[in-house]
C-alpha cells in the first residue's frame, strides 16, 4: 500500500497539468477569447461538415475522417489480431 501503480502515473500527471492550465485560463480576460470566437466556430463547423461527408459509419456511430491515422477504427483492431 502507499505505492502508485505505474499505469496511474500518467493520469495523475495529466490531471495536475490540466488543473494548472485551467487555473491560468481562468485568469485571462474573457474578451480575449471573444476575439477568436468566429474563427474557432468556423473551424468547428468546417470539421463537422467534413465528418458528415467523409466520416466512417461503424457500429451505428459516425466516426472521424478516415485519413487521420491517430484514431484507430474497429476494423483496424480486428484485422491486426487475425492470423
Amino acid at each position: 500500500m502507499g505505492r502508485t501503480p505505474l499505469s496511474l502515473k500518467p493520469n495523475i500527471l495529466g490531471f495536475l497539468i490540466d488543473w494548472r492550465l485551467m487555473g491560468v485560463i481562468a485568469f485571462i480576460e474573457y474578451r480575449f477569447f471573444s476575439d477568436f470566437a468566429y474563427i474557432v466556430y468556423s473551424i468547428a463547423l468546417f470539421l463537422l461538415i467534413l465528418v458528415l461527408g467523409y466520416g466512417l459509419i461503424t457500429s451505428g456511430a459516425q466516426r472521424w475522417v478516415r485519413s487521420i491515422p491517430l484514431l484507430p477504427t474497429a476494423s483496424d483492431s480486428s484485422s491486426s489480431h487475425s492470423s
